[in-house]
């Protein structure tokens, strides 16, 4: 599969609509949603394509090959595009990164006057708890406190790496709050009792993002599809009120990531660490895991379905292994949900996830679009199995198409293994 480098310069403030808090306030979301971007490409091609005579709904184009819009969007996903520079991607940080409640923040951020006791992450130690606590019920909670004796909370702020060890936060999106009074068409003049206010993120705010292209396309195709992403000059609301001016760039350049088998077998080093620590403490317990492990990280939110089609926060062994028999992965071997044991009749999934509530305009309909239920960014799911080797290129095809509804718009995207799990000390 083809990737993009998709950078997003913000020429004038840009408005990404999100849910309203109250009154007349109209706040502005910080993330470029997929569906924005795919938005405004398809615009024009909506309009080319009514004028050849194709359907206003293209779910059953009878000629994708020759419909613009099919043609230039089937197949593809739009990223989210977040703060960051060319090169230099953030990420959302996993719901289990930790940090001193008195101190908080990565050391590489601290200053004379605003120390930090650093960042680190609980997700292998609660593995290896859930594990070791099926032999012994009364094993202690590995300890959740800072040098300092302060206690951890969560960690929610995005980052950036630059290798392992080191990692600093992700630069603060600036926002300007700009107030208008809505005009009477009748009388133009100013409506009494009409005045509102527009959070817009400053300009010379640059976005980043990954698109992925499919594999079928050829150098030309690409390039065209570049051409069509670099003429769109605006996104967001509020264009008629100068709002919304952009520059797009594609490139392909993107920085490297390890392989997935890399990150594995770093993931499971590092868990055999922990666990040999923690066994020293039950009796009769194996020195090292009996299993291989991995994690499964929502760099989006995530539209998941229970089996039934409502929707849920979960993701299952059954949903993952039907998600990588569509990308053609069948007949691998099973997975196993690692769960936490409450009690001995009350065992749980060892999931780190939380819900938001997704929305939308389809500029296309000119309607809102239906609110839906999502799995947030930063949630993780653990999963083992008796030997993952079979799995790495599914797990690669996973990571490439995501995971999940309307992974067109760029919700689903996953990262298996995060290096940043691995950090158990505070960085």
């Amino acid at each position: 599969m083809v990737e993009l480098a998709l950078s997003v310069l913000a020429v004038s403030p840009l408005h990404v609509g999100t849910r309203k808090p109250y009154g007349h306030f109209l706040e502005s979301d910080t993330v470029l949603p997929g569906s924005l971007l795919r938005g405004a490409l398809a615009a024009p091609l909506l309009r080319e394509a009514d004028e050849l005579g194709f359907e206003a709904n293209h779910d059953p184009c009878p000629e994708p090959t020759v419909c613009p819009f099919c043609y230039y969007t089937a197949g593809v996903h739009f990223p989210f595009c977040t703060v960051g520079e060319p090169g230099a991607p953030t990420q959302p940080a996993p719901r289990t990164l930790l940090t001193c409640k008195h101190a908080p923040g990565f050391l590489a951020d601290a200053s004379a006057h605003e120390p930090h006791h650093g960042v680190r992450d609980g997700l292998l130690a609660r593995v290896a708890y859930a594990e070791l606590s099926r032999i012994d019920p009364f094993l202690p909670l590995p300890p959740q406190h800072c040098r300092c004796g302060a206690s951890l909370e969560p960690f929610a702020r995005r980052y950036r790496t630059a290798g392992r060890g080191h990692a600093t936060s992700a630069p603060s999106v600036p926002t300007r709050r700009m107030t208008r009074v809505a005009l009477n068409r009748a009388r133009e003049t100013a409506e009494p009792g009409l005045l509102y206010a527009v959070q817009a993120v400053g300009e010379g705010t640059r976005f980043v993002g990954r698109l992925h292209l499919p594999d079928e396309w050829d150098a030309g195709r690409v390039r065209e599809f570049s051409d069509l992403l670099q003429e769109v000059r605006y996104l967001g609301g509020g264009q008629s009120r100068g709002l919304g001016r952009v520059e797009v760039t594609a490139s392909l350049d993107w920085p490297a990531e390890d392989p997935v088998e890399a990150r594995l077998a770093a993931f499971n080093t590092a868990l055999a660490e922990q666990w040999t620590h923690l066994a020293e403490e039950v009796a009769g317990a194996p020195q090292a895991p009996t299993h291989q492990y991995l994690s499964l990280g929502l760099l989006v939110p995530a539209l998941l379905a229970a089996p039934d089609g409502a929707p849920c926060l979960e993701v299952t062994p059954r949903a993952l292994a039907e998600q990588v028999a569509a990308l053609g992965y069948p007949d691998l071997p099973p997975l196993e949900q690692v769960c936490c044991a409450l009690s001995p009749d009350d065992e749980r999934p060892l999931a780190f996830a939380a819900g938001q509530v997704v929305g939308g305009w389809s500029a296309a309909w000119q309607m809102p679009k239906p609110t839906a239920l999502a799995a947030a960014a930063g949630s993780v799911y653990l999963f083992r199995a008796s030997d993952l080797h079979r799995w790495h290129e599914a797990l690669e095809a996973l990571e490439r198409h995501g995971l999940g509804a309307r992974r067109e718009e760029g919700f689903g995207a996953v990262r298996v293994c995060d290096p940043i799990h691995c950090e158990v000390d505070p960085l």
